[in-house]
């Protein structure tokens, strides 16, 4: 009987042994398993604290993103190739849980092969090397998994993003992926996507990330949306603006230093500077990320028309916008001057309204906010009143002046 067991536990062992390896279980995210580990400084130019780092830890744990010579090019706008590459990989890793592509001459022709087997758009392989755009980038990676992978999280009506009209190429891909939280919008109300823009490989790998790890996947809620105007709102306290920054003349140093912000919140201004002087603070407040940046220029640039003057500002605003993509824009409208000062012909209030008339456009144009503090601050008799004047009788504000300021800013946001 011993005997009889035995031979049938050896029959049993013998058989286990010989069934094949168990075949994968079939499309899903089981398959997107860690294949690395991520440890900070394994990329030089991905600190600890960039909003990108846990977007860039599990792309290259996932195998999808790895760098090159200790750089992952956060900066480095992604290649048509590049991208064709991450989603191939994307695609390959749900479906089999590999994605191991032959070496091929060139060195992508693997990839265009298996876009072209599986149905996702390549496009012409003489492309290969210039920069994707983003529209063209969010319909690839639309495509590198199915629809029941991208459930919507969010309630984005059509028409919200504002620079993707209903029957632009990518509309389809871009609505989806926001609705899915891979691409994230401000909760104030409408968006912009760019998408003629180039995407960089932080950017890439921040959607690439929510593809592969539904728990990255953004939600959030759209507000009514109503720019460039804001309402007015219960006050603000300090905390709201801890994460905020003004960009600006004399007057957002004024502000940094006699408005109850002071130590709060970050200003980047100097004296007497106009707008042709911003792009010294340009780099540091870019290399920064911030919830809002106020932006406050002019009144030393009225010597120019509001036309030149908006040419030179609509740049800082697509800067920004394009460092801090999630960021609301202020746009801060002129203060009022002084009877005295408005006499003087420099400070002409009839140039004051006309450039606040050209910024509201440009504000509405761009999609940012308009922070109206010309009406704050105008008297009964239309002049700045005295007490808010500054030592040089305006265009500087006094405390009470900025005060006054701080207040339109606690009181009027998105």
């Amino acid at each position: 009987m011993k005997r009889c067991i035995s031979l049938t536990l050896a029959l049993i062992l013998a058989l286990a042994l010989c069934v094949p390896a168990r075949a994968n279980a079939g499309p899903g995210f089981a398959n997107l398993r860690p294949t690395a580990r991520y440890s900070d400084g394994l990329f030089s130019d991905v600190a600890a604290d960039s909003p990108y780092r846990d977007s860039v830890a599990a792309v290259y744990e996932l195998g999808l993103m790895l760098g090159s010579g200790g750089v992952f090019g956060m900066a480095q706008p992604l290649s048509h190739a590049e991208a064709l590459v991450l989603a191939c990989r994307l695609h390959s890793l749900y479906n089999t849980g590999e994605a191991e592509f032959p070496a091929t001459d060139p060195w992508y022709r693997a990839y265009w092969d298996y876009a072209s087997d599986n149905g996702l758009p390549a496009g012409a392989e003489e492309n290969a090397a210039a920069s994707i755009s983003r529209g063209d980038f969010a319909v690839l990676l639309s495509q590198a998994l199915p629809g029941k992978a991208l459930p919507a999280l969010n309630d984005v009506p059509q028409g919200r993003v504002g620079d993707v009209p209903a029957d632009a190429a990518c509309a389809g891909a871009v609505y989806s992926l926001y609705r899915a939280g891979i691409f994230s919008a401000a909760a104030t109300g409408r968006t912009n996507f760019r998408p003629d823009d180039a995407i960089s490989h932080a950017e890439a790998a921040a959607a690439l990330a929510r593809m592969a790890r539904r728990s990255l996947r953004v939600k959030f809620t759209l507000r009514e949306w109503s720019w460039p105007d804001l309402a007015l709102r219960e006050r603000a306290e300090d905390a709201f603006f801890a994460d905020s920054a003004m960009l600006g003349s004399s007057l957002a140093q004024g502000m940094g230093i006699y408005s109850g912000l002071h130590g709060i919140m970050d200003f980047y201004g100097d004296e007497y500077t106009s707008i042709i002087d911003a792009e010294r603070w340009m780099e540091q407040l870019c290399a920064n990320s911030y919830r809002r940046v106020y932006i406050t220029y002019g009144v030393f640039d009225l010597y120019s028309s509001p036309e030149n003057f908006c040419a030179l500002y609509a740049p800082l605003v697509d800067r920004i916008r394009a460092a801090m993509p999630e960021a609301e824009i202020y746009v801060i409208s002129l203060a009022p001057v002084t009877r005295e000062r408005a006499e003087d012909g420099n400070y002409s209030m009839e140039a004051i309204r006309a450039f606040n008339e050209a910024l509201y456009r440009m504000a509405e144009e761009k999609q940012c906010w308009y922070l109206d503090v010309y009406s704050a601050l105008c008297g009964e008799d239309g002049y700045l009143p005295p007490e808010y004047a500054g030592w040089d009788g305006s265009p500087h504000l006094s405390v009470e002046g900025y005060c006054a300021w701080e207040e339109v800013m606690r009181t009027r946001y998105a």
